[in-house]
């Protein structure tokens, strides 16, 4: 386990013993230890009277040093909860956005997509939004435009469900118990879909299917990875010619995929 200076070790006690006006004073010079700092103060986001100092240091110190950016977004998210005062929760959370991260919102909140329009992606979060040209740029896509889109040479697959006149097209997906999810596969033309292309890769990529259900105005929402645990032939029409649609059945494995 890395040692603690005693430079640093001088400065938070001296943050510790200031009043809340000038305890900011040593905000600089501890977020200047990098991820020291951070491991030093994370303690502090669970003390009320410490909370906001340390939001504010976490997020110096990540958004100084590339190297503790990810340490720094780690600490602020996990500052949710009844052992969180609610200002130091919102503090975070827009600490984290501001750092480029993406924060899953507590249970029970409203849910709202982040726009994320710069930085690489450090994790896909269940309950977030992201855009097609994010997951591009992280190397996660292979056709941009597919609805069942993958790296040749990766293990994963991005499904996307949901969008305008989806339903018009013969898909019928929809969520099933807390962590089930039928999805349609991939039509090629109004012929009855087959176990090639995209229904192959669901097949032989699973677990790693993460899915996206789509929001409007080029918001995708991240709902996790997921296995297949299951696929069956059901009759659906598309465009006007009845034929045989490939349902899958996934189910959750994870409510967070990192990169």
């Amino acid at each position: 386990m890395p040692t603690t200076s005693e430079g640093l070790l001088d400065l938070l006690e001296l943050a510790r013993e200031a009043d809340a006006g000038s305890r900011i004073e040593h905000r600089d010079a501890i977020a200047g230890y990098g991820a020291a700092a951070i491991r030093e103060v994370r303690p502090w986001l669970g003390d009320a009277a410490l909370a906001a100092f340390a939001v504010r240091v976490i997020e110096k110190a990540g958004g100084a040093d590339a190297d503790a950016r990810g340490l720094a977004i780690e600490a602020l998210r996990g500052v949710r909860g009844a052992a969180f005062s609610e200002p130091a929760s919102r503090d975070a959370l827009d600490a984290v956005r501001r750092l480029g991260g993406a924060l899953r919102p507590a249970q029970g909140t409203k849910r709202e997509p982040t726009r994320r329009t710069t930085g690489p992606l450090p994790a896909l979060l269940r309950g977030f939004g992201y855009r097609r040209r994010e997951l591009r740029e992280a190397d996660l896509l292979g056709n941009i435009y597919s609805g069942i889109s993958y790296p040749a040479a990766g293990d994963h697959a991005c499904l996307f469900s949901g969008g305008p006149n989806s339903e018009s097209y013969g898909y019928r997906d929809m969520p099933f118990g807390d962590n089930g999810y039928r999805y349609y596969g991939e039509w090629r033309g109004t012929r009855d879909m087959s176990y090639t292309g995209g229904n192959k890769v669901i097949l032989d990529r699973s677990p790693n299917l993460y899915l996206f259900v789509n929001e409007g105005s080029g918001v995708h929402r991240f709902e996790g990875r997921f296995m297949v645990t299951g696929h069956e032939t059901v009759v659906a029409e598309r465009e006007g010619t009845i034929g045989e649609a490939i349902v899958f059945t996934l189910e959750r494995v994870a409510d967070e995929v990192q990169l």
